[in-house]
């Protein structure tokens, strides 16, 4: 019997040649047929009844065509066969070829966010290939196979396909201030790769003025920048930059929410008292005494496969370490814990005084993947300015990768199938109890 205030599972599927509010063409050819009928019952003798239905509804839109005027629909579960019914495996996100392109049914709002992201297809073959995103629009992706991996495609068939390198958009940045350093400025901006005046990514600013270049939009504010020259220029630019990649970090998330859903951080406290700001932050709070608070910091993987776990903390000067747990399997089902189950000490850095209301924020980043990956694209020192610095740098990685890394064929092993990753977040402040607190 089901619950109370849920609906029985649905016993049917159905497919229907369009929505409600569009007209369903027939075809000129006799004998005369519905449109889709026509597809569907060729895509059918194609693939034969063990087909998924969302597979042959996929296949039999794109084989229409119809220019936007017809969408066929599916209502039910689209991951049974077509005739027998039963569970036939369906990949969250297919390559299809229509209207002389190929394309991916992921989009903007699946959270694809930039061109130049990357797929990698599992071909029927056993083989894998790399499709590279041109376009991305709302539901969808236009891509491009590269390396010959068009002439390994068929395109009457659907080709699952998983999110192996993604790309984000420039930083929006304003430039505001002294108008002679706000063209040079603006132009040193335009200049790097992960920053634009016109970008619509993450929003930061500049202002130049009394000689002082105050840069903001970061989790804390960075301290201001003497401009006297180029060079100094450069270093804004940089700081700017900085920010970007640590965001870029930070927002890191696969379109593909499957695995995301299956694994998780908490935080026992230990030592101080712990509580939920309204924003959704856990906050730890110091004790009366004045000492540090302690948590045990636990990883959770509730997937039915190991998984390879890096927690990444990502800190409000702009840093990102995998000191907390810097890689391992982790069972399917089972916990990890950080620091090799040792104490976790939450204090305030020492340039911020213990006193009613100091905080310190942290982003607690668990990043996980079928394979093992390397997280230096995801590693960052914290922001310092002046000489010595340590940065991102001039050319940061202009995608974040997790492609499984291919075995070549000349070292007798099996080329290895790309896997799923995900990634949780859990917003951490750390806080003196007094006036100011969150």
């Amino acid at each position: 019997m089901p619950l109370p205030g849920r609906a029985d599972p649905p016993r049917h599927v159905l497919l229907g040649a369009s929505r409600l509010d569009e007209p369903a063409y027939e075809t000129r050819a006799e004998p005369v047929h519905g449109a889709f009928s026509q597809a569907l019952l060729a895509v059918l003798g194609e693939l034969g009844p063990d087909a998924s239905c969302r597979e042959l509804l996929d296949l039999a839109a794109a084989r229409m065509g119809g220019g936007g005027r017809q969408h066929p629909t599916l209502h039910g579960r689209g991951d049974r066969a077509f005739l027998h019914g039963g569970p036939v495996p369906v990949a969250r996100f297919r390559l299809g070829f229509a209207r002389g392109a190929w394309a991916v049914n992921c989009g903007a709002v699946h959270g694809l966010r930039a061109p130049g992201s990357e797929f990698t297809a599992r071909l029927s073959s056993g083989g894998t290939g790399t499709l590279v995103v041109r376009e991305v629009l709302p539901e969808s992706s236009r891509v491009e196979p590269v390396d010959g991996l068009a002439a390994r495609l068929d395109p009457l068939r659907l080709t699952p396909v998983v999110p192996s390198a993604l790309a984000f958009p420039p930083a929006a940045v304003t430039v505001l201030g002294d108008r002679a350093w706000t063209g040079p400025l603006a132009e040193a901006v335009d200049g790097h790769p992960l920053l634009s005046t016109t970008g619509d990514g993450t929003p930061l600013a500049v202002e130049v003025r009394d000689g002082l270049a105050h840069v903001r939009g970061g989790a804390r504010a960075l301290p201001p920048l003497a401009v006297r020259d180029a060079g100094d220029l450069a270093e804004a630019v940089d700081a700017l930059a900085h920010l970007a990649h640590w965001y870029r970090v930070r927002d890191l998330a696969n379109p593909d929410p499957s695995l995301s859903g299956l694994v998780g951080i908490t935080l026992e406290p230990l030592r101080g008292a712990q509580r939920h700001s309204v924003t959704g932050e856990v906050v730890h709070e110091y004790t009366p005494e004045g000492r540090e608070p302690q948590v045990a910091v636990t990883l959770h993987n509730r997937a039915d496969r190991r998984l390879w776990c890096v927690l990444l903390d990502l800190t409000d000067d702009h840093g990102s370490s995998h000191a907390l747990y810097e890689g391992d399997f982790v069972g399917p089902g089972r916990t990890a814990r950080a620091l090799r189950g040792e104490p976790v000490w939450l204090y305030l850095p020492e340039d911020r005084p213990v006193r009613p209301g100091a905080y310190v924020r942290d982003w607690l980043k668990l990043v996980v993947a079928e394979h093992e990956f390397d997280p230096a694209p995801l590693l960052l020192p914290p922001w310092r300015s002046g000489p010595g610095r340590r940065g991102p740098g001039s050319a940061p990685p202009p995608l974040l990768r997790f492609a499984a890394p291919e075995i070549p064929r000349n070292a007798g092993g099996r080329p290895r199938q790309p896997g799923a990753w995900g990634t949780a977040l859990l917003a951490l402040r750390t806080q003196v109890p007094g006036p100011g607190r969150g």
